[in-house]
C-alpha cells in the first residue's frame, strides 16, 4: 500500500477556545461587565473542567469518491451546484475536520450544555486505484487534494475493482489506534458501508466513542436506525454541509465574460414579467431561450455557479427560494423579494394591450429561435453521426476506435435508449451496454446483406421491426394486464414500489418473472408506465389522493400509479368484469 503523506495533525477550533486561551487561569477578563461576569466566569470554568475530546477521523476513501463523483444526477452535490460542479467549484478538504467536529460539539451542547472541544488530531484515508490509472486522472487528483490538506492518505494499487483490502485496512487502523492509550477518545468514521459495523462495535468495547459521517442517500439504512447501537452520536450527514467545504472556483465567472449583476438583472426581469415567481423548471426554460452575447443565459449561469439553485441562493437579497414539502422532489419556486424591482417608474409597469401583444410576439419568436437553435445543436452533423444507430462499413471502426469512444461518451440512459431501438436488453454495466450496441451494429452491417446499400439497410430494419412488433404488442398487453391486476387489488392507487413487488412474483406466459422481462425491455417500471398514458397515470411527487392512501406512518414513495379513467382493466370483451373493476376502484380514490 502506497503511503502518500502524513504531515502535522489538524486541530479543529471549538466554541470557547479563544476565550479559554485569553483567560485560562480562571480569572474573569477585565472587559467583562459586572452584569454578565458571573455567567462568563461559570462558562470559563466549565471549559477548563472539560479537556478537549481527542478525535481521529477515518475515511473510506473509495466510498466517498463514488458518492461525490460517480452518482450522476442523483448526487446531492450535483443537485445543489449543478452538473458542471467539478469545473465550477473546488473542494477545500482542510475545512472538513472542523465542520464535522463542530457538529459533534453542537450535539454535546444540546445534550447537556457541555462545551467540550473536539480536537481532531489525525485524519486517515484509505483507498485504492487500478494499476493502469494515470496520475492525472480525476480519482487520483481527488485524493491528492486530501493529501494537500494534510490528510494521511493510504492508496493501494489493485489489478481489478476489488475493494475489500480498503475495508480491512481501515478497520485494522481503527482498532490499532483504539488499543494505543491516549491515541483518541472519539473515532469519526466517514462511510456508508455496513461492513464496518463490527469494527465500530469493537472500538466502542475498548471504551472509545464512535460517530458516523455519511451521505443519507448512500448510507446503509441499518447503520442509522435508532435501535442500532453503532454510534454514540447522531449521524453527521454531509449533504447538510456541502457549502461549508465546496466553493465556487476562483475566476470561474470572469471567464464567461458576463458579470454576476447582469445575470441577476436578467432573472429579475423574467420573474417580474411572470408576476414575481416561477417554478425552477419554468425559470430554466425561460433562461434557456434568453440570449446574452450569443449565449443562452442558462448556460452562463451553470458555467459560473453550477446550477440555477446555487445561483439564486447566492443572492438572498434579491430572491427567495421555496422548496417542495416532499423531500424526494427537486422542484423549487423562485420569487422576487418585495423590495426588488428593476422598473423605476410605475408607467413602465403599465402597458397597453398593443404593447402586450408585441411582447407576446417577441417571446414567441424568441422561443421559436431557441428551439431551432437547440434542435440544431442536438441534431447537427457531428452529433447525429455520433448518435446514429447504424453506420456504413467504412464508418464503423474497430473496438477501441472512434465509434466505440463516441458510445462510451454517452450516458447510460442514452445507451439504453439505443438498445431499446434495437429491441435488445437494456440491463447491465455501461461497458456491457457499449459492447452490446457495437455487436448489434456490426452484425447489422455484415450479417447477410447484399451490396450493403442504404436500400438493403432500410429493408432489413423494416423486416426486423415487422418480426418483433407482434411480440412486443403481446408482451406489452401482458405487462399492462399484470399492472392493472395489481391496481385492482390495491383499489385503484398503488405505489411504484408495490407494483414492483407484485411483478416480481408474477409469471409471464413465455416464462420468467414479469419484472425481469419488463426491465430487460424497457429499463425500468416508470419508463414502461409513462409510455402507456391511456392505461395509467403516474404522479411524482405523490398527489394528495395518493398521500391519503399511503402506508401507516406517512411513508412517501418514489412515485404513485393510478388507473386511467377509460382504461380497460381486464382486457378482452368482458364488459361485466371490466365494470366490476371500475366499480371497485372509483369509490376508493378520494380525488374522484
Amino acid at each position: 500500500m502506497e503511503h502518500l503523506s502524513s504531515d502535522s495533525p489538524l486541530t479543529a477550533a471549538g466554541p470557547g477556545e479563544e476565550s479559554f486561551a485569553r483567560a485560562g487561569n480562571g480569572a474573569v477578563p477585565e472587559s467583562t461587565s459586572a452584569s454578565s461576569g458571573a455567567a462568563d466566569y461559570a462558562r470559563l470554568q466549565a471549559t477548563v473542567a472539560c479537556p478537549p475530546l481527542r478525535t481521529m477521523i477515518f475515511v473510506d476513501g473509495t466510498w466517498l469518491y463514488y458518492c461525490m463523483h460517480e452518482r450522476g444526477s442523483s448526487c446531492p452535490i450535483t443537485f445543489q451546484f449543478g452538473d458542471a460542479w467539478e469545473q465550477s467549484h473546488t473542494i477545500d478538504w482542510s475545512r472538513l475536520p472542523a465542520l464535522i467536529g463542530r457538529s459533534i460539539e453542537e450535539e454535546l451542547v444540546r445534550r447537556g450544555g457541555s462545551r467540550q472541544v473536539v480536537d481532531v488530531v489525525k485524519t486517515v484515508v484509505f483507498t485504492s486505484v487500478r494499476k493502469e490509472t494515470g496520475h492525472q486522472s480525476k480519482r487520483v487528483r481527488f485524493f491528492q487534494g486530501m493529501q494537500a490538506a494534510h490528510f494521511d492518505v493510504n492508496m493501494a494499487t489493485t489489478p481489478g475493482p476489488q475493494e475489500k483490502c480498503v475495508d480491512i485496512a481501515l478497520a485494522v487502523e481503527m482498532m490499532h489506534y483504539a488499543h494505543i492509550p491516549g491515541a483518541y477518545d472519539l473515532a469519526l468514521l466517514v462511510t456508508g458501508d455496513m461492513d464496518f459495523a463490527p469494527a465500530m462495535q469493537r472500538v466502542r468495547e475498548q471504551g472509545k466513542r464512535v460517530a458516523l459521517v455519511t451521505f443519507r442517500q448512500w448510507c446503509n439504512a441499518a447503520m442509522v436506525q435508532p435501535g442500532v447501537h453503532l454510534s454514540d452520536y447522531s449521524p453527521v450527514f454531509l449533504e447538510n454541509h456541502l457549502s461549508e467545504f465546496i466553493f465556487p472556483a476562483v475566476g470561474s465567472t470572469d471567464r464567461v465574460g458576463v458579470t454576476k449583476h447582469e445575470l441577476v438583472d436578467v432573472v429579475v426581469e423574467i420573474l417580474e414579467s411572470e408576476g414575481g415567481a416561477l417554478s425552477s423548471r419554468d425559470l430554466g426554460r425561460r433562461l434557456q431561450v434568453s440570449m446574452y452575447d450569443n449565449q443562452d443565459v442558462l448556460s452562463l449561469i451553470k458555467h459560473s455557479f453550477g446550477s440555477v439553485h446555487q445561483f439564486v441562493k447566492t443572492f438572498p437579497k434579491d430572491f427567495i427560494v421555496v422548496h417542495n414539502d416532499d423531500p424526494t422532489s427537486r422542484e423549487f419556486v423562485v420569487s422576487l423579494r418585495s423590495d426588488v424591482s428593476r422598473n423605476s417608474d410605475d408607467e413602465e409597469e403599465e402597458e397597453d394591450d398593443d404593447e402586450e401583444e408585441e411582447e407576446e410576439d417577441d417571446v414567441d419568436d424568441e422561443i421559436t429561435v431557441g428551439k431551432a437553435h437547440r434542435s440544431h445543436r442536438r441534431h447537427g452533423d457531428s452529433v447525429s453521426a455520433k448518435f446514429a444507430p447504424f453506420r456504413r462499413n467504412e464508418e464503423l471502426s474497430a473496438p477501441g476506435g472512434d465509434h466505440q469512444q463516441s458510445l462510451e461518451d454517452l450516458l447510460v440512459s442514452e445507451l439504453q435508449g439505443k438498445l431499446r431501438e434495437l429491441n435488445l436488453p437494456v440491463s447491465g454495466r455501461k461497458a456491457e451496454l457499449v459492447e452490446r450496441v457495437l455487436s448489434a451494429q456490426s452484425s447489422s452491417l455484415h450479417g447477410g446483406r447484399d451490396g450493403g446499400g442504404e436500400a438493403n439497410e432500410l429493408k432489413v430494419e423494416e423486416e426486423e421491426d415487422s418480426v418483433d412488433t407482434d411480440f412486443d404488442e403481446a408482451f406489452d398487453k401482458e405487462l399492462v394486464a399484470h399492472v392493472q391486476q395489481c391496481l385492482v387489488m390495491k383499489r385503484g392507487v398503488c405505489s411504484g414500489r408495490d407494483i414492483g413487488r407484485y411483478l416480481t412474483i408474477a409469471e409471464l406466459s413465455t416464462g420468467g418473472r414479469a419484472l425481469t422481462g419488463l426491465k430487460e425491455r424497457y429499463g425500468g417500471l416508470k419508463a414502461f408506465l409513462m409510455i402507456h398514458p391511456e392505461a395509467f397515470h403516474v404522479t411524482t411527487p405523490p398527489s394528495r389522493a395518493a398521500r391519503s392512501s399511503a402506508e401507516p406512518g406517512g411513508v412517501a414513495h418514489n412515485f404513485w400509479v393510478e388507473a386511467a379513467e377509460k382504461a380497460d382493466l381486464h382486457g378482452g370483451d368482458d364488459d361485466e368484469d371490466a365494470a366490476e373493476g371500475v366499480e371497485l376502484i372509483s369509490p376508493a380514490h378520494p380525488g374522484r
